[in-house]
């Protein structure tokens, strides 16, 4: 009967060894697991910072210039359909009116 206390002691002695252990690996995975998400916020973040960077510093100038030359297409579209118009009342005035 002494033998088998002494076996079980043994056994809850390395139990514990091994749930220490354990314990100890667990942190250390949680851990990591947060210093993994904060550096992925912190990647995510630079990410974005460079896009928007890129869109403010070479991309808009190129969209300004762009809004600009739509803008005058539209215009001159707009004066070529009065010219149409123009046109088209001169050539009613030039012919001979028929009644």
């Amino acid at each position: 009967m002494d033998m088998d206390i002494e076996e079980l002691r043994d056994l809850v002695q390395k139990n514990l060894a091994l749930s220490q252990e354990t314990n100890k690996m667990v942190r250390s995975l949680h851990r990591s697991s947060r210093w993994n998400t904060f550096f992925k916020m912190i990647w995510w973040a630079v990410v974005l910072t460079a896009g928007g960077a890129t869109y403010l510093f070479y991309i808009q100038p190129y969209m300004v210039q762009l809004e600009k030359v739509y803008g005058q297409v539209q215009e001159g579209g707009k004066q070529l359909q009065t010219l149409q118009v123009q046109a088209q009342d001169i050539i009613k005035n030039l012919l001979p009116k028929t009644q």
